[in-house]
This record gives structure tokens, C-alpha cells and sequence, in this order.
């Protein structure tokens, strides 16, 4: 399963960074009802998520309709992790395709969370369910995920709403049909139950060779290790699962799940274990041959753990290195990869404190992503970009912001 969001509306004018409506909070139809709306975000960072959104919808519709949709979406993801829901929301409206039912469906559930039931969450899920079930042929041209997905969001919000009782049946159903967007979920409610048919669901995806699921489920194992952390015996348990099960899966995914595990040590203050995953995860960097744009993020998102596990003067080298070996190998990476590549090292940079020089990496970050001189890949960069700086709470100074409005005004022919 694929994860769910993304949002975005259109600017004013090019020199007006806003979306019209984030000058004012939308109107609600059912103020009385209302439990749930916007947190409070800088003006700064409203701006960014306006910006990626109306650059997403700069692409022509035909003939990227999908990728046109892909990039919204990111943004409504962005807006919920912003807790901006109400963004999310309007922004999902003006999605076309299946992942506008995804934004109503997350937003239905996002809201059933925090206790609201009201009109509004109630045609979030009609709209979902009806959106859902257009395409009747999905079966056939191997599509039906997307109907699922958004069917299993509105069936959790349902849950969350008023019946308890589906939770056995739904935790069930989802783990037997290898749904980790909703296992993840119901995997903060339950604990015995959830770990058996975690590793019952996992056996039966690796058998039938299913990339995807099993390294869903996988990352679902991570995130139950972390929360049985306490209990040694069990996470010993959940640890020998996970490596006896990342046999056939792509080393890339082995990576991300020693990196999961690591960062839990980190998280319970197990400096011991922290290294024992990390020299695991760098002799898998010399005992391959990986490409520069996959190595150098990995390298930042090590450092960055490093600087959690206490170790500050190491995280800052090891950001060095990285970009270092950026510059080294920029020739060999594919331009429109280059800020991809570069974007984890700012945010790495951000994210130990080092606010200047995690200006100067996203100021080059920005640049990578103008190299290219079509318009899709600059569109996909600077949306990426957009979310990060606002999610990871950076503070673009104004030359930035400046050079990031320019970048989206000059989108254009060609695609």
C-alpha cells in the first residue's frame, strides 16, 4: 500500500506567494460541529505549501494528468504532517483522479482521530467512497490498490468514529490482505494480537514474492520493535524476524530498516546498539557498489542519527563527507537527481542546529533543481523542496524565498 496525501490551491498572481484562500481560514459550514481546524504556522511556511501546491498544478493536465496529481498530493501530505488540515482538504478537492478520494479519506480519519464528527467528515467519506468505487474495471488492469486504499482510510475513520467493534475484523482483514497503512495504525492499539498476524501476513507476502507489502510490513515490524523496546525478549524476537525476512528484498530496503532500528536505540539511549546497526550499514556501503545519489542522502540521514545518539562533532564530519562526495561524483549523477541527493544534507544540516549552513545547502539544492530545462523535473524538485523547508521548520531567509518565487514563476514549456 501506498501512503496517502498532499494539497495545494492556486496563487493570486505570481508576485503574491499566498493561495487566495490562506489569506483567510476557509468558511465552515458547520461551525457548531467543528473540533478540528488548522494549527497555528508561521505565514512563511503557508507560503511555501501555496507555492508547491500551484506549481504542481502547472502542469499542463495532458498529458501529465498523473504526475500532475502525484505532486498535489505531496503537498496535502505535507499539510497534514503540518497539521493543516483544513489546507488539506481544499487542496484535495482541486486534485483530479483517485487521490482527491485519498485526501477525503485521510481527512475524514485525520479528523475522526481527534474526536470530530460532524457534516463535514461525513461527506469527506461519502465523496471518498463514491470516488472509490468510479472504476469498476480497477481488477482488471491491476489497479484495485487504489480503490483499497482509500476504502481502508474511510473504513478506519468509520471505526474511529463509532464502532469498536470493527476493529478486530478491520486489524484482521488488513493484515491478511497485507495492509500496512492500516496495520500501522491499528498497531498502536493493540499488541500480542497485531505481532502474530505481523509475522503470519509477512510470511505469506514473502512467499508470493511481494516486493511492496513486505516491505511495508517489514517497517511496521520496525515500528513495533521501538514500541516493545522495554521488553528485551520480544524485541529480540521482532529483530530476528526482520532479518530473516529481508533476505530477497533490495539492499536499499535493508538500509532503511537498519536505519529504523537505529534510530530507536537512539531513542531509548542504547548507544551500544545504535553502533552495532550503524557498522552494519556501513560495511553494506563497501561491500557495494552504490550510486552517488543513493549514497550521499543515506549518509546524511546516518549523520543526522548520529548527532541524536549524542555524538555532534562526528554528525558534522560526516556531513562534510557527504558533501564532499557530492561534489566529487556531481558529473555522475543524472541532473534531474542531483537534488534529490543534496536535499537530505540540508536537512540534516537543519536538523542538528546549524541553521546557516543549512541555508546555503538548500539555497544549492534550489539551484540543482533549475538544471534540468524541462519543466516536469523542475516542478517534482521544487515541490520537494517547498515540503521540506516547511515541515522541517527551517527559516528561509528572503533571497531564498525570492529565488524560490522566480523558480515557479518561470515554469513553462517545455515539459
Amino acid at each position: 500500500m501506498r501512503t496517502l496525501l498532499p494539497i495545494g490551491l492556486t496563487l493570486v498572481s505570481l508576485c503574491v506567494s499566498l493561495p487566495a484562500f490562506a489569506q483567510e481560514e476557509p468558511a465552515l459550514e458547520t461551525p457548531e460541529k467543528v473540533t478540528v481546524v488548522n494549527e497555528p504556522l508561521p505565514i512563511e511556511r503557508v507560503e511555501l505549501l501555496g507555492i508547491a501546491f500551484d506549481a504542481a498544478s502547472a502542469f499542463p493536465t495532458v498529458p501529465h494528468v498523473k504526475n500532475r496529481a502525484r505532486a498535489q498530493f505531496e503537498v496535502v501530505e505535507a499539510c497534514f504532517a503540518l497539521g493543516q488540515p483544513i489546507w488539506a482538504l481544499e487542496y484535495s478537492k482541486r486534485i483530479d483522479g483517485w487521490r482527491k478520494g485519498a485526501g477525503f479519506a485521510e481527512f475524514a480519519a485525520y479528523c475522526a482521530q481527534r474526536g470530530e464528527n460532524s457534516e463535514r467528515v461525513q461527506k469527506a467519506l461519502a465523496d471518498a467512497k463514491a470516488i472509490a468505487n468510479q472504476n469498476g474495471d480497477e481488477e482488471q488492469d491491476g489497479q484495485a490498490w487504489r480503490r483499497d486504499l482509500i476504502l481502508v482510510k474511510v473504513a478506519l475513520a468509520e471505526y474511529l468514529l463509532d464502532n469498536e467493534s470493527q476493529r478486530g475484523e478491520l486489524a484482521e482483514a488488513a493484515l491478511s490482505s497485507g495492509n500496512a497503512t492500516v496495520a500501522l495504525m491499528l498497531g498502536t492499539m493493540s499488541s500480542e494480537e497485531l505481532l502474530e498476524r505481523e509475522f503470519e501476513a509477512l510470511a505469506k507476502t514473502l512467499e508470493q514474492n511481494d516486493f511492496e507489502n513486505s516491505r511495508d510490513l517489514l517497517t511496521i515490524l520496525v515500528d513495533l520493535f521501538d514500541r516493545n523496546y522495554g521488553d528485551t525478549e520480544k524485541r529480540k524476537l521482532i529483530e530476528k524476524r526482520i532479518r530473516t525476512s529481508w533476505g530477497k528484498l533490495p539492499l536499499m530496503i535493508r538500509m532503511e530498516l537498519l536505519m529504523g532500528l537505529a534510530r530507536s536505540a537512539t531513542k531509548h539511549a542504547e548507544p551500544t546498539e545504535f553502533h552495532r546497526y550503524r557498522t552494519e550499514a556501513f560495511a553494506l556501503f563497501e561491500d557495494f557498489n552504490w550510486m552517488p545519489e543513493t549514497r550521499v542522502p543515506l549518509e546524511a540521514q546516518w549523520a543526522e542519527l548520529r548527532f541524536l545518539a549524542g555524538e555532534v562533532e562526528a554528525a558534522k564530519t560526516e556531513l562534510e563527507q557527504a558533501h564532499k562526495r557530492f561534489e566529487t561524483n556531481r558529473d555522475r549523477i543524472y541532473d534531474i537527481n542531483r537534488a534529490d541527493a543534496l536535499r537530505p544534507v540540508a536537512e540534516a544540516y537543519h536538523a542538528i542546529g546549524l541553521s546557516e549552513e543549512a541555508g546555503k545547502f538548500y539555497a544549492l539544492v534550489i539551484e540543482a533543481g533549475v538544471e534540468n530545462p524541462n519543466s516536469r523535473p523542475r516542478v517534482d524538485d521544487l515541490v520537494a523542496t517547498c515540503c521540506s523547508i516547511a515541515k522541517n521548520g527551517f527559516e528561509p531567509n528572503e533571497e531564498l524565498r525570492k529565488r524560490i518565487r522566480e523558480i515557479r514563476s518561470g515554469l513553462g514549456s517545455p515539459w
